[in-house]
């Protein structure tokens, strides 16, 4: 790579500086002021979509509408993240008071760029997530939108909260239009603990049953009520030794719940894995709280 000559690097320097200081303005508070500062660097150079965007970033994360819509006639909807941050408005402050404004950049945008569904992805979400589904019958009217495609957006971690907050009609709606159970679904359930959405899943009857991968982290967790809960609907648990791994491990860091559900269910002391039984697994990973159980569990003395 050839050497920058002086001239060089002070111009690289001072593109650098402006880039930085237009992301800086971005950021503050918009004025007259503060909007002219911002015409003015970009006339000199400033380039708005540096940095990752980084000056519509800090715009749309201030809710600063004028200096967003500056950005855009300067050309920040050519950089890809632009959607995604025009669209995560919704998530910052005062979005009520906002809203109007919102779907009037929207249209700005879409006006400018053409449609793009992500633009409405965060908004849908937000709405399902705090119970307020039909405002985004909104879309449907406006922007020809259907149920299917509204519903299509609504991330899996929304509808585990909308289940666990018990609101059953938009879960109703969301089933309508969208089959949002798989095999993922349930393992996510049971490797994050869900309880009510797995037994929510389960009472489906799709005869799904959850991955070792899954079955793990549950184990690893301690989460034994969701290993009850799947013996409960016909899914007890089998006798792994990669389980038993997971429970010794699990003994260092979240204490012998895990150990002591498995110790109850099928599996042993003298049960063995990585070719070696479970004090000698301990004594190579240094899982002294799981060789003190044992020892307790053969002697009956409890080691300081």
């Amino acid at each position: 790579m050839p050497k920058l000559s002086p001239l060089e690097i002070d111009a690289v320097n001072h593109q650098k500086l402006i880039n930085r200081e237009l992301a800086n303005l971005c950021r503050m508070d918009e004025d007259d002021g503060i909007v002219s500062k911002i015409e003015l660097l970009i006339g000199e150079g400033a380039e708005v979509c540096s940095q990752n965007s980084k000056p519509l970033y800090n715009a749309t994360k201030k809710v600063n509408f004028r200096i967003i819509y500056k950005l855009i006639e300067h050309g920040a909807l050519q950089d890809p993240m632009a959607v995604n941050y025009i669209a995560s408005i919704c998530d910052y402050r005062n979005f009520k008071k906002n809203e109007e404004k919102f779907f009037a950049l929207i249209d700005h945008c879409i006006e400018k760029n053409g449609f793009d569904m992500a633009y409405f992805v965060p908004y849908v979400n937000t709405m399902f997530l705090h119970g307020q589904a039909a405002k985004t019958n909104l879309l449907i009217t406006k922007y020809g939108l259907t149920s299917r495609d509204i519903v299509g957006c609504v991330y899996e971690r929304v509808i585990f909260e909308i289940i666990n907050n018990g609101h059953e009609p938009i879960l109703e709606y969301i089933e309508r239009h969208r089959d949002w159970i798989s095999q993922t679904t349930l393992d996510t359930a049971v490797a994050s603990g869900e309880y009510k959405v797995l037994k929510y899943i389960l009472s489906k009857n799709l005869g799904i049953e959850p991955q070792e991968s899954a079955l793990n982290k549950a184990i690893y967790d301690g989460n034994t009520e969701i290993l009850d809960l799947l013996k409960s609907w016909g899914y007890p648990l089998k006798k792994n030794p990669n389980y038993l791994r997971q429970a010794c491990r699990s003994f260092y860091y979240n204490g012998k719940k895990a150990f002591e559900y498995l110790m109850n269910n099928g599996f042993s002391l003298t049960d063995t894995y990585d070719g070696m039984t479970i004090a000698q697994n301990a004594e190579r990973d240094g899982n002294k709280p799981l060789l003190d159980y044992l020892y307790y569990l053969e002697t009956g003395i409890m080691r300081a």
